[in-house]
């Protein structure tokens, strides 16, 4: 009897669907449901900065290797600007390639963005160590209180 009385619900319901002002398909964007937590945001956005601290260097030689044909270009149209755009492209890739960015700027950018994270999940940890009022022992749950469920459920819209 459930499902009858539903299908009858939605056909009833049917044209109230598409109505502008409450309708459900109308809506700019579906109502969130499920949220990220507050833990998971900080660690993805610890993961995205290193990420893009390790891709950045990665991602401006890939730049002036598609610049270099436009300054063979230049070069060959007009020697004069075409030697002044290589000298400048030359200082570009030794400042790119140089020992000081590469090997040493890159990798504490990356290793400062993961500590980050390390230290708010330890953080959490603690806090929810600390907090817990159950003394009983589980299987795991170290890892639950320090990581905890990724997404969480709120008011839905």
């Amino acid at each position: 009897m459930g499902a009858v009385s539903a299908f009858f619900a939605a056909a009833d319901a049917g044209a109230r669907l598409w109505e502008p002002p409450h309708g459900l398909w109308t809506a700019a964007r579906p109502p969130a449901i499920y949220r990220v937590r507050a833990l998971w945001r900080a660690l993805i956005v610890c993961a995205a900065v290193a990420a893009a601290a390790v891709a950045l260097p990665l991602v401006f030689g890939l730049g002036l290797a598609l610049l270099y044909p436009f300054v063979l270009i230049a070069q060959l149209v007009a020697p004069a600007t075409g030697a002044d755009m290589l000298a400048r492209y030359r200082d570009w890739i030794a400042v790119l390639f140089s020992p000081a960015i590469l090997s040493s700027l890159i990798p504490r950018i990356a290793t400062a963005a993961l500590l980050t994270g390390a230290l708010v999940t330890a953080g959490t940890w603690l806090f929810g160590a600390w907090r817990r009022t159950t003394r009983r022992r589980t299987r795991g749950a170290a890892l639950w209180d320090g990581l905890g469920l990724p997404l969480e459920a709120g008011p839905a819209g």
